[in-house]
């Protein structure tokens, strides 16, 4: 899998992290909060692009060297890291895409289930591996699926083939969810860069 320079700095209490060659940049506790970030917004980068049908980035940049001169005027002596995308949970997606066709919100589907919609979010997280086959089932049994149309069902009848705890595969790759820098799901519009350049900065240690 391809590797993307990433740029972990702090400035006092505050870690932050880029990675420019996909216009990611994340904030967290520690350094090691900001290097998850990086990996799961770099999955998120790479599904938008294979969502536009765009070519992916090649991980031109390897160290600091490679670096635009621009770059590193707002992030002087950085510390760098080649990060690895995250892995994505292909049914994630496609549960998120089956909420969506259903119509109901997030909130209306866990009131059906009773449930929270916290747990129904959980459901569509790209990055959580853990439905069981009777949470799904559960889930099919809430939506309507005379509305959802035969390649729709497709899931939950290929999850219905599987035992009860088996966890779903891992892609690199894939339209699905966005979320914000923080871990929190949100649109899945393109992600975006969110924080303003840094300017009086140290490099992150681990």
């Amino acid at each position: 899998m391809t590797q993307y320079l990433g740029l972990h700095i702090h400035d006092g209490d505050a870690h932050s992290g880029l990675i420019p060659e996909l216009r990611v940049t994340v904030t967290g506790k520690d350094c090691e909060q900001v290097r998850q970030r990086l990996q799961q917004g770099a999955a998120l980068s790479l599904l938008e692009y294979d969502r536009q049908e765009l070519p992916r980035p090649e991980g031109q940049y390897r160290s600091a060297d490679d670096l635009p001169a621009e770059i590193l005027v707002d992030f002087p002596n950085p510390e760098t890291e080649l990060i690895e995308p995250a892995d994505v949970n292909t049914y994630s997606l496609h549960i998120e895409q089956l909420v969506q066709a259903s119509g109901l919100s997030d909130s209306e589907i866990a009131r059906r289930m009773g449930t929270s919609p916290a747990a129904v979010g959980r459901l569509q997280d790209p990055f959580y591996f853990g439905q069981t086959l009777a949470t799904v089932e559960k889930l099919q049994r809430t939506l309507d699926k005379a509305t959802l149309g035969e390649r729709q069902r497709g899931l939950f009848d290929e999850l219905g083939r599987r035992p009860s705890r088996s966890y779903p595969p891992r892609i690199a790759s894939g339209p699905g969810p966005s979320t914000s820098g923080d871990g929190r799901r949100c649109s899945s519009a393109p992600w975006r860069t969110t924080a303003a350049p840094f300017t009086s900065t140290t490099a992150c240690t681990t």
